[in-house]
């Protein structure tokens, strides 16, 4: 995946977001990292995003910093919300259910 189509497809559904909670408004980068997962999922067509992806959609879709670093070690605490695969060489989370 592109990451430019990746910028461009979370933008172009910023509108349909509307009924959400404002990603800025979370409280945490757990909870920023998550969302952006689910979304992507649910509403922008990506079943699984990497760190690198998810820190690209938060900086420059929605103006919040989270490094790919921090984002990557928060995802691999997580148990149950995500899972791990490698998918090209790559290390991506798509979002459990």
């Amino acid at each position: 995946m592109a990451q430019d189509d990746l910028i461009d497809r979370f933008r172009q559904s910023r509108s349909s977001l509307s009924d959400l909670p404002d990603v800025s408004a979370l409280g945490d980068d757990r909870a920023r990292a998550l969302w952006v997962l689910w979304v992507g999922s649910a509403k922008v067509g990506f079943d699984y995003l990497t760190p690198g992806n998810i820190e690209a959609v938060l900086r420059d879709v929605f103006g919040v910093r989270a490094s790919r670093q921090r984002i990557e070690g928060i995802l691999a605490k997580e148990k149950t919300t995500v899972a791990r695969r490698k998918v090209g060489g790559r290390r991506v989370y798509p979002i459990m259910q």
